[in-house]
């Protein structure tokens, strides 16, 4: 699904906890996807403006999708924070962009999620 809208999966990590107790598990989700192919396309000058566009297009489809959503400064750049259900598991995201790379950080849970969350976002480093 991912490759045909013509992104490139540079990783992609997924880690559940006590998954066998719905009520105390965990699932853990990192996606970074390589945009280079999207901003080679565009000038240096012109590299806010596809930003700006591409973080458009994304919150309009959270919108779209009955999601709220705020902006919110993360690691230096511009993020999407936004809380959605999961096939009825609570769930918080992060989607950011840095380094032509497109990064989205997910965390699922019934207990404890916004803690959850705010742990593994603040664990997040760049190598």
């Amino acid at each position: 699904m991912v490759k045909a809208q013509g992104k490139t999966v540079v990783g992609a990590y997924v880690c559940a906890a006590n998954e066998d107790n719905p009520e105390y598990g965990v699932i853990n989700n990192i996606n970074i996807y390589d945009e280079a192919e999207s901003c080679n396309k565009i000038s240096p000058s012109n590299y806010a403006y596809f930003e700006k566009k591409y973080f458009e297009e994304y919150a309009n489809q959270l919108a779209a999708n009955g999601m709220t959503y705020k902006y919110v400064i993360y690691k230096g750049v511009t993020a999407l924070e936004y809380t959605f259900d999961q096939m009825g598991l609570p769930t918080k995201a992060i989607m950011f962009l840095k380094n032509k790379k497109s990064y989205l950080i997910q965390v699922g849970s019934r207990y404890n999620l916004t803690t959850k969350f705010n742990s593994l976002k603040t664990s997040f480093e760049f190598i």
